[in-house]
């Protein structure tokens, strides 16, 4: 399982365990009202990049790393989601070869589920904000 996205609030950094990375982006045009008439949309170029990422994440304990960065396991994505979730900005980084992409976001959710007898949780977790790199 692919170990490049990391997760950063400039002090903490985490890899996650991803099985998909899907990146979305909408325009925010602006909308003025005039008397009369409809809306004047004056679009400025700013647009919005939402994630998703999903994966695996092991029981809680675990506190292995890989290249000294602790690997994300079910305690360490309910710290995130409390610490982080909403008001905090985190960078995440996506440093697979053939992309190599930062994203300074906002998390807007992370759901944990524990499927039967597993020793491990899939999660998704959902951001919003914009792409700080090409």
């Amino acid at each position: 399982m692919p170990l490049a996205i990391r997760i950063t609030d400039g002090v903490t950094t985490f890899r996650l365990q991803t099985e998909s990375f899907v990146v979305g982006h909408s325009r925010q045009p602006r909308a003025s009202p005039l008397p009369n008439n409809a809306p004047l949309l004056i679009d400025l170029g700013s647009r919005k990049t939402e994630l998703t990422i999903s994966g695996v994440a092991a029981e809680v304990g675990t506190d292995e790393s890989d290249e000294g960065v602790t690997i994300a396991d079910r305690d360490d994505l309910e710290t995130i989601a409390e610490a982080w979730g909403d008001t905090e900005t985190v960078t995440i980084t996506d440093a697979r070869p053939s992309v190599a992409r930062v994203y300074t976001v906002k998390i807007v959710n992370i759901k944990l589920e524990r499927k039967g007898d597993r020793d491990f949780y899939d999660f998704i977790l959902q951001a919003v904000g914009f792409r700080s790199s090409p």
